[in-house]
């Protein structure tokens, strides 16, 4: 992740890193040399098809990784998106834990992503429909 900056001289330092980063030479490098360390419970996922390739992976395991790369979505990141997956999770260990009804919990965890959403596109200067904002106003929050 870079961070915004207005020095131009920065982003293009942290541009340049990016790039360094994420090639290929970097990834197969950086991958065996945690295996290395680790051992191969630490083998490297990357995200670098031509470094996959390259790293520790056997024949069976790349036919495998390349089947999934074929059929792999991704999907587009939300700002404030971060709290859907944490406040999911919480959802499950109050209703396990705390035995708490499903369905409410799930709704209550669901106004308090949707405020974080609001609040994030409202700081970020996104368009945030009215019925969004008028829904979190009254929201209760989730202890």
């Amino acid at each position: 992740m870079m961070i915004a900056t207005d020095n131009e001289e920065v982003k293009q330092q942290a541009w340049e890193f990016m790039k360094w980063w994420v090639s290929t030479e970097s990834q197969v490098r950086f991958g065996r040399e945690i295996e290395s360390i680790l051992g191969a419970s630490a083998r490297y996922a990357t995200a670098n098809i031509a470094a996959i390739e390259q790293l520790a992976w056997s024949e069976e395991q790349l036919v495998v990784i390349r089947e999934q790369m074929s059929v792999a979505v991704g999907f587009r990141e939300v700002a404030g998106g971060y709290y859907t997956t944490r406040h999911l999770t919480n959802a499950v260990r109050k209703v396990t834990n705390e035995k708490t009804d499903p369905r409410e919990t799930l709704l209550d965890y669901a106004r308090t992503i949707n405020e974080e959403i609001v609040k994030k596109r409202s700081e970020f200067g996104l368009p945030v429909p009215q019925e969004a904002i008028d829904a979190t106003r009254d929201a209760t929050p989730v202890n």
